[in-house]
């Protein structure tokens, strides 16, 4: 009997995009998203292991996953000097090395992956041109690398036209950073269900 497909969650969010009823209509959907969570460094009191180690038990330890939407990065990026010590600043290069290792290691285990770039961020906060620089590096090496399998542009859908290092006002929850049911249910529309339905009817 076949092991139905599977599409595992790492997001550093609230994952309300990830209830659109289509896409849970066409995959099992494993929520392994943690608010605040990073790919480099750990907060196990409040935002729990980084993705680099968490990602061997809520995804490759899990049995049938054949997909991963993985979304993180903003918070290494924002999170150092105003909610974690200013020694674990980041570059763009280590977050993309930590992508491309990553992805990796979904490969050895026959997981396609569709990575989404970093929603825009100006006006919360923490935001800073130095991380918004990051966030640009990161976002070009995202569309453009060919490393991932799949490419979700979360950052395109939901960012404001006239100011795009912002987050459209009608999508924005209100602190320039969290995008509202409005702009969750944009960036699920935007999620091109063929890459990850393809499986299922290999597999029916």
């Amino acid at each position: 009997m076949a092991v139905a497909p599977t599409l595992a969650v790492m997001d550093a969010g609230r994952m309300c995009w990830q209830k659109h009823s289509s896409l849970r209509a066409s995959l099992s959907i494993l929520n392994a998203g943690i608010s605040g969570n990073r790919i480099l460094h750990d907060n196990p009191e409040w935002f729990g292991r980084r993705a680099k180690v968490r990602m061997d038990w809520d995804v490759l330890e899990q049995r049938g996953v054949s997909h991963v939407i993985w979304l993180e990065g903003i918070n290494d990026l924002m999170h150092p000097g105003a909610f974690a010590p200013v020694s674990e600043t980041v570059t763009a290069q280590q977050i993309i090395g930590a992508f491309t290792e990553g992805i990796a290691r979904f490969h050895q285990h026959g997981i396609q992956v569709a990575l989404g770039t970093i929603l825009p961020f100006k006006g919360w906060v923490a935001y800073s041109e130095e991380a918004e620089n990051k966030r640009q590096q990161i976002n070009h090496w995202i569309r453009t690398s060919g490393v991932p399998d799949h490419v979700l542009d979360f950052d395109r859908m939901v960012q404001d036209p006239s100011d795009p290092q912002k987050v459209l006002e009608v999508y924005d929850i209100g602190d320039h950073l969290h995008p509202n049911n409005r702009g969750f249910l944009k960036m699920a529309e935007g999620i091109d269900l063929g890459f990850f339905t393809q499986v299922a009817a290999d597999l029916a």
